[in-house]
């Protein structure tokens, strides 16, 4: 899903690119649920109440033993908030509900972006639903990648002293 508004997008109702629920009635015994879909949106500015709800949500399984599926994508990219307050609602991008004998999909992400000042934010949540394996836990430190200076280069080293260098 694609939104491009030039002056003020409000959201207090839904914008949705959630994925199906696979039904407890279907024949597709053990089926996972699919995968949320994808958001785009650029505006001048982006507001609304805690009404507003933009989803990109994962299906859910076959109740007795389907995994669910993943959350989408969420990425929006505005110009400004001066004169109207920030968007208040939800982000949400959390894989779908699971049955006891399946693991659940992991959490989409959802990217904002201010073209004016250069911010970004990542978030990604996933609403406390853990996969069985191949977990990264939190292990509770903040790894800040800021550069003293900004450029193209093909390493740089952070403040906190973590190089990072690309190899392509």
């Amino acid at each position: 899903l694609e939104v491009e508004v030039k002056g003020i997008l409000q959201v207090d109702g839904d914008i949705t690119a959630n994925s199906r629920d696979v039904s407890t009635s279907s024949s597709l015994h053990g089926a996972s649920g699919g995968s949320g879909g994808s958001i785009l949106i650029t505006t001048g500015a982006l507001t609304g109440g805690h009404t507003g709800h933009i989803q990109a949500l994962g299906g859910a399984g076959d109740p007795s033993n389907g995994g669910s599926g993943s959350g989408g994508r969420i990425a929006i990219y505005h110009s400004n908030n001066i004169t109207h307050a920030f968007y208040a609602g939800t982000f949400d991008v959390y894989g779908g509900d699971v049955g006891a004998l399946a693991e659940s999909g992991a959490s989409g992400t959802v990217f904002l972006q201010n073209l004016e000042s250069g911010n970004t934010t990542l978030r990604v949540d996933n609403k406390g639903r853990a996969s069985t394996d191949h977990e990264i836990p939190n292990i509770g430190e903040r790894l800040d990648l800021a550069p003293e200076t900004m450029g193209r280069a093909s390493s740089f080293t952070s403040r906190g002293g973590v190089s990072i260098t690309s190899t392509a």
